[in-house]
Formats: structure tokens, sequence, C-alpha cells
């Protein structure tokens, strides 16, 4: 059955290379199991990630980017209402529904109970997602309607940044994949957890949590291999769900 299943596959490649345009916050992790998952099946398929940005579907239309991961809805409006953009096929994964608050190990929040107010009071580095918290963050707009004097350090849209920032500073991030939080955490001195559900619900009381999914061009959706169609959606899903 494993050599059926791998024989009918490979038969339905079309493409050689996929490039995958994936947050931050995803482009650790990703790489390791496509190769695990997919290898075996397609062995002549290869992947390579490049950062996504606002205005990600026009690489997809010019053909630059395979599949492109999202945080939000594709609404075709805004940064994304350029000519071509009727070619574009959106599928919808899931929402978000935990947030891992990433810190030193040896910050005095880890003292207090994991409360936003809590956290509040501590220099905050916000880890930029491309069209969803680039402009505002959800945590900064929590702080601003309780009253809250929030002071945020940095924002990057570099987890190697984000590190070097927390281990340098008592600052404290909020990050929403599973993957990123246990990339920090391999580095000596810090330390992640992630944020109570009840505090997770109002963090989002505001702004919406991401709904993730992916975009890709409607005339290539057939041609992408299904099985890595189906590798992404259950990645994203186990790195974003609350466990």
């Amino acid at each position: 059955m494993t050599e059926e299943l791998i024989q009918q596959n490979s038969r339905d490649v079309d493409v050689s290379e996929c490039v995958i345009a994936v947050p931050p916050t995803f482009s650790v992790g990703l790489p390791d199991y496509l190769d695990k998952t997919l290898k075996l099946i397609y062995p002549g398929l290869s992947f390579s990630l490049k950062p996504t940005r606002r205005g990600i579907c026009e690489d997809v239309v010019k053909g630059n980017v395979c599949i492109a991961l999202t945080h939000r809805e594709c609404t075709r409006t805004a940064d994304c209402s350029k000519q071509g953009v009727s070619m574009i096929t959106a599928e919808p994964v899931c929402n978000g529904s935990v947030v891992y608050v990433v810190a030193a190990e040896s910050h005095p929040l880890w003292q207090q109970e994991l409360l936003l107010e809590n956290l509040a009071q501590h220099p905050y580095v916000i880890t930029q997602m491309p069209g969803f918290n680039d402009e505002t963050d959800p945590f900064e707009v929590f702080c601003s309607r309780q009253g809250l004097p929030l002071s945020v350090a940095q924002r990057t849209a570099s987890l190697a940044t984000l590190l070097e920032s927390l281990t340098l500073s008592e600052g404290v991030s909020l990050l929403g994949t599973a993957c990123a939080s246990e990339f920090i955490t391999r580095f000596p001195g810090m330390r992640s957890m992630a944020l109570p559900a009840e505090e997770f619900a109002k963090l989002h009381l505001e702004v919406p949590a991401p709904k993730y999914g992916f975009i890709c061009r409607q005339d290539r959706r057939e041609k992408i291999p299904p099985l890595l169609i189906s590798a992404l959606k259950s990645y994203i899903m186990e790195q974003v769900s609350a466990k």
C-alpha cells in the first residue's frame, strides 16, 4: 500500500520546486517537517521558504511564490487590490487559539501571575506578522483600551532579532506558534509559556485572533502536490492550536 501511494502521488507532481512564503513564526520547524513528511513520496520535489509581506498576492500572481501562508481572511481589498488578484484562490485552515509568552528565564514576570495586566508592566517586543500585527498589535490595542502605559521596546520581523532583544533586555514578547516558541527556548536562559485561555480571550476581544490559511494561483492549484497541501494544513493546525 505504501509503494502504491508513493507511485500514485509521484505521478501527480507537476512542479519540481515549490516556493512557500511564510511569516517569521513559521520559518522554523516547517522545512524539517516537510522534508521528513514528503521526501519519501516526492523525492524529486524541493521546497524553499521566503518571508511573506503585505501584498504577497502579487508574488503569487507573478509565479514567484507557489503558496503563501496568511494570518487573515483573503478579502481581496486594500493592499491586495492590484491587477490579477482575481487569479488568486484562498483556502482557510483554522483560527489561532494560543499565544506563547516568551522572555528570559530570569525575567521577573515569571514570578507573577500570567495576566495581560502584568505583562504590560514590562518592555514589549512586537514580533510582526505581515497583514496581522505589523501596523497595530492586539496587545497594544488591549493596553490602550485598558489605559495601561505599554512601552514598546522594539518591532521586528525576525526571530533571531527577537531572541537577541530578549536576551539583552527585560523585554517580553508574544508568539502565535508552538514552533517559534520552541525555537526560542532551545537557547539557554530562555523560557516560554502559553498564555491562559482566559487571557487569550481578553487579548482578542477587540482584535480577532488570526485566521490562518493559504493562497495560491487558481490555475496552478491542481499542479500542487495534494499531500503537500494536506501536510501544510496539518502543520498549521498543530502549531496554532491550544494543546
